[in-house]
């Protein structure tokens, strides 16, 4: 079998598909989304950690906040096409040796809009707050009801919202701190069919579940001169543990309690995410 994805942006890698079935713990990947900055975008978010060009200092490293002055809000929006497709190159079978049937080939990237929003709240020349509502993770693949595939997954959908209320701190000319905390609230769709047997039609199973995960943000900004900087951000992990339903469909001449609606929970963590940049700034290009 061969994957091929593109897009028209490249922040983001395609993750494995989501598995799930119906004597096994449910898996999830999703997508990392960058597109938190509409000035980052433009230079593939090269230096986003030291650059506190705008707002979005807040989600990339909070210690660039010291670099901005009045009270200030902004919403960025994102549209991403992604286009995902499959091929099965092979033969694959059923239980037993069997052939299996269906589309060999399908296309699974779906469009979605991201928005991000800031806050930034001036209090004096060296202490700074701020509040940033992104999209850190996120996207879906959704492939036809009908491919070679489909007992394994059909639709994967994650979807995150984090909060995050910063400060930041000049501690001398050269030197600023920031952190704040991690409110991260993830939903998450997986379906995939079911092989009945008797003859019958593919039923499907459909587990949907969400929770509320909790995590940190750490930055430093230093200022070799008013030219030179360097950045440096840790993002926490942020675990959750997603609780929702199991709802099968399709199977319920068979009576079998393995078949039945059920509840569900299965685990869910972001990776921690370190990030280091230097910058040489001119006055063309930066403040």
């Amino acid at each position: 079998m061969q994957r091929r994805a593109t897009g028209l942006r490249v922040s983001w890698t395609l993750s494995a598909l989501i598995a799930l079935t119906a004597t096994s713990p449910a898996f999830g990947a999703g997508f990392q989304l960058k597109e938190q900055s509409a000035e980052g975008q433009g230079n593939a978010f090269a230096g986003s950690t030291a650059k506190a060009y705008d707002l979005s200092t807040i989600f990339f490293n909070p210690a660039g906040m010291t670099r901005l002055s009045g009270h200030q809000a902004g919403v960025i929006v994102s549209y991403i096409s992604p286009r995902a497709e499959f091929t099965a190159s092979g033969s694959p079978t059923i239980g037993g040796g069997a052939p299996l049937s269906g589309s060999r080939m399908d296309q699974a990237g779906e469009d979605a809009v991201v928005p991000a929003f800031y806050a930034f709240w001036d209090f004096n020349p060296d202490l700074k707050f701020g509040l940033a509502v992104n999209t850190p993770w996120g996207l879906m693949t959704e492939y036809s009801d009908q491919w070679v595939g489909r007992y394994h997954a059909i639709k994967s959908h994650l979807q995150t919202v984090n909060v995050a209320p910063s400060v930041a701190y000049r501690v001398n000319q050269q030197l600023s701190v920031g952190a704040g905390i991690q409110i991260q609230y993830a939903k998450a769709e997986l379906t995939n069919a079911l092989a009945l047997p008797l003859g019958l039609p593919d039923g499907k199973a459909t587990l949907e579940g969400d929770d509320w995960g909790f995590g940190a943000n750490v930055g430093l900004l230093y200022e070799f001169s008013p030219q030179t900087r360097v950045g440096l951000n840790y993002r926490s992990r942020v675990s959750h543990k997603v609780d929702g339903d199991i709802d099968f469909q399709g199977a319920e001449a068979l009576g079998s309690p393995l078949l039945s609606d059920t509840g569900a929970k299965a685990d869910l963590t972001t990776p921690d995410i370190v990030s280091l940049a230097s910058i040489m700034i001119s006055r063309r290009n930066g403040p």
